[in-house]
Formats: structure tokens, sequence, C-alpha cells
């Protein structure tokens, strides 16, 4: 499942340009129109080829600068960047080209900000008569935002829109209301618990050598996933060092759903990092549940969380801030067919 984030449908394509050069951009600026953060999981654009072009087609997702929907562009570098697909995959008629990113690490594309994707077409071979075409409205354009190509330097076209599906699934990121030192594990007490509460270089701690601590459990998140949303997967990461040598490892790692440690345990194998780097560790996955079954209310209730124990080497585990995000798709969602073959085109 995923949620329909910006689109402009194909039915509006009425020209196409020629991608001439040896790579190829051509961009459309779009809003995630959501106050929640969006993992894109695919984009669509139409495209064809003519004769028997070779090379790689990507879709990039760029930070968009200038005023959107006027002379909006990509600027900076790709945010993330799609799957790579064979150009020789092109129709010889005009037909979705459908990007993907499910295996590409997961980025968060913020809901109060407006992007641009971008459709690179990297050649191999072309020529006059071998070659790739990608399609637009330049007659009545109505989207909000504004196409855009690269020529040396990128060039707004407020005139033109692409036709463009953008898909994701909402993400939402909270930390710990409510930190405890949980026995039913290990022998050291952690101590200063709510200090894991926020990013803050002040740290819960445990100590003595040889041990395992008992569980450092985070819950009482706040999350308020709508009724009736698929949960796609959860994201723990869990800032967190030893100092000096024998540093301490983890011991388990796991989820807490109900109240109820999961069974499922996430330990990275490992010693943990001997100065704070400030780089957070994580555990799950964007499409990871846990090996559980989730619903909305067992997200949203103050006995969903995380327990974190460590082995504990010559020096004290030290934990700064815990933080849990989740990925979910509301009812309202587009759940397929995706927009592939003709389905609205010319």
């Amino acid at each position: 499942m995923a949620t329909l984030i910006d689109s402009y449908a194909g039915a509006n394509a009425d020209s196409g340009y020629i991608a001439g050069a040896d790579t190829s951009y051509f961009g459309q600026s779009f809003a995630i129109g959501s106050t929640s953060n969006n993992r894109i999981t695919q984009v669509s654009f139409a495209a064809k080829k003519v004769g028997s072009p070779t090379g790689t087609m990507y879709c990039e997702i760029y930070t968009h600068s200038g005023t959107f929907g006027t002379n909006s562009v990509p600027t900076g570098s790709p945010l993330i960047t799609s799957v790579g697909q064979d150009i020789a995959d092109l129709n010889t008629v005009v037909a979705w080209v459908d990007s993907l990113f499910d295996n590409i690490p997961p980025i968060c594309l913020d809901g109060s900000t407006n992007y641009c994707a971008v459709f690179k077409i990297a050649y191999t071979f072309r020529d006059a008569s071998n070659y790739a075409v990608v399609y637009f409205d330049a007659s009545s354009p109505t989207h909000n935002g504004n196409f855009s190509y690269y020529n040396g330097s990128w060039v707004a076209e407020s005139g033109k829109d692409a036709v463009f599906y953008v898909y994701g699934d909402i993400a939402v990121t909270a930390s710990p209301g409510t930190m405890a030192d949980d026995s039913a594990v290990g022998t050291q007490a952690w101590s200063d618990v709510d200090n894991a509460k926020t990013n803050n270089t002040v740290y819960a701690t445990a100590g003595s050598s040889g041990s395992t601590t008992h569980y450092l459990k985070a819950t009482n998140f706040g999350f308020s996933i709508p009724a009736g949303a698929t949960v796609g997967g959860i994201f723990v990461e869990v800032k967190r060092y030893s100092p000096g040598m024998g540093r301490s490892s983890d011991s388990v790692a796991k989820i807490v759903k109900g109240g109820t440690v999961g069974a499922t345990d996430k330990s990275i194998v490992g010693y943990w990092d001997g100065e704070d780097t400030g780089v957070y560790f994580r555990y799950g996955a964007s499409d990871d549940l846990w090996s559980e079954t989730w619903s909305a209310s067992d997200i949203n209730s103050t006995d969903f969380g995380f327990v974190l124990s460590a082995t504990v080497g010559a020096q004290t585990p030290s934990v700064d801030h815990i933080r849990i995000t989740v990925y979910y798709t509301p009812t309202n969602s587009i759940t397929g067919p995706f927009p592939t073959s003709r389905l609205d085109l010319l």
C-alpha cells in the first residue's frame, strides 16, 4: 500500500522533450502536502523510446529553490536516487516509467517543504535515430509546481508541467515520554533513565564490568496514528556509547507491544563506540514489523516502546537518546494498481 502524495495525470500530456544529451535531466516540483514526513516509494514519469537507445534511467529527489510553480528548480545533490532501469525497456509508445525506491535506505521528506522529482536518463548509446522522449503539458498546465530541465544549469519553465505520480508512506518520529529501569533481565540497574528522553549529551548509565544490565525501557511515545491505518514498519534509533577500552555491547534490543516485550531481538553485533560521535544506531527498518501484527491503537498506546539491555565491558554503557519512527499508510491511500502501461495517457 502507498499514499498518493502528488500527481499530474497523464491525460494532460500534449508534448514531449527529446532527451538529447548523453545524460539528460527533466524535473517537476511537487508538494508533500502533509504535516507528517513521507518516505518516497515510487515516482512515475511518462516517456517512450525512438529506435534502440541504451543506458539507464533513474529518478532523483532534490530540494527545490526558487518560487514554487514559477521558477522552481532542483538544487544541491540528490537526497535520494531510485533503483536504475534499463532504457531498452522503454515502450515505443508513451507509457509510465515507474521508478522504485523500496530498496533504498529510508529518507523522510518534510511535510512542510516542496521538492523536485527529476527523471534522469544516462545513455550508453544514442544518436539522431535512437533516443528517449519525456512527456509534459505545454498547452494548459494546472499543477501547482512547474517543469524544469538541465542544460548546463537548471532552467525553469513555468508554462509546462510534467505528467507524473509520486507515492510514499507517512513517517512520524517521537521520543519517549516515560523511561524506566526494568529488572526483568540482567543484574545491573540503569541510573538517570530520564536522560534518554532527549538528545542532549546527558546520559542514562549502568555499571559494573562483566555484568548484564536491566532493560532500559522507553515507552509512552505519544503517537497519534489514525484509526484504520496500515503500519508498514518500525525503526528505532539509539544514540549510545561506552567510553574507552573494554567497551560494552548489545545484549537485548526488542520492541514492546502492549507492555509486553517482544520475541524478536534486533541486537547489533559488535562493541559500542568508544566516544559519543553523535551517531544513532538503528534497529529495525521502514518495512520491519518486528514479527508482530500492529494496529494504530497498538502504536498509540502508552505501553508501546522499546527495551535495550547491554553487556557491560570495563567501561560504563551510556545512552543519550532513544527515538522511534513509525511508517504507515492512511485508510484513504491508493492501494493499487500504480499507474502502469498507458492507463491514462494519450
